[in-house]
């Protein structure tokens, strides 16, 4: 037999389900132009409960100090690392806000958190100010009503591994609008899995 008040506790768990899904990723400081490995880094502790080193995710990508990581080898490392085939990438300029939310949505229900390369300078985390291309972690969204095609009531979790940047006002998890994410990416990969 189960009381009223349980009853409404279950409901309401059910209910919040609805509202988010989301993974839990934990952020890790990048070290200097590592972003790409520290978002490997975040999505593969999410997955395994553990995962190594920075240092060891950049060599599998070809990372160096000076120049970042190549957006274009994520998907291949991020697949050899966990030992599958589901990782893949798409340039976003190339999708629709529903293509994207889509993308976003299946990854996150399949258990793999979508690695993103943004533009910085587009986030409201960076003040629209800080230029420069950036890896994050996306770690779920909301789900809410759309209408007549409009995705900005919908928002994406992301976890910044940034620091350095503010006193470290961009780092850990943030929460932005579906439209504004997705455009952030405009010259850049989004790497999720299928």
């Amino acid at each position: 037999n189960i009381s009223p008040v349980q009853l409404m506790q279950q409901h309401f768990s059910d209910r919040v389900k609805q509202i988010m899904e989301k993974y839990d990723v934990l952020a890790f400081e990048q070290l200097p132009n590592y972003c790409g490995p520290a978002s490997m880094k975040q999505a593969i502790h999410a997955i395994r409960g553990t995962s190594s080193s920075q240092e060891y995710y950049g060599t599998l990508v070809g990372t160096n100090t000076s120049a970042g990581t190549d957006q274009r080898y994520i998907a291949g490392a991020m697949n050899s690392e966990l030992g599958i085939s589901n990782y893949t990438y798409v340039w976003t300029n190339s999708l629709t806000n529903s293509q994207f939310y889509n993308i976003v949505k299946r990854s996150i229900d399949l258990g793999y958190p979508p690695i993103m390369h943004i533009r910085m300078e587009e986030m409201p985390a960076y003040n629209y100010s800080n230029s420069g291309g950036h890896f994050v972690t996306i770690s779920g969204h909301t789900i809410t009503g759309i209408f007549d095609d409009d995705y900005s009531p919908i928002n994406v979790y992301y976890v910044d591994p940034n620091r350095a940047y503010n006193n470290g006002s961009a780092f850990g998890e943030k929460m932005v609008s579906l439209p504004i994410i997705k455009n952030a990416g405009y010259s850049g990969v989004l790497v999720y899995a299928a």
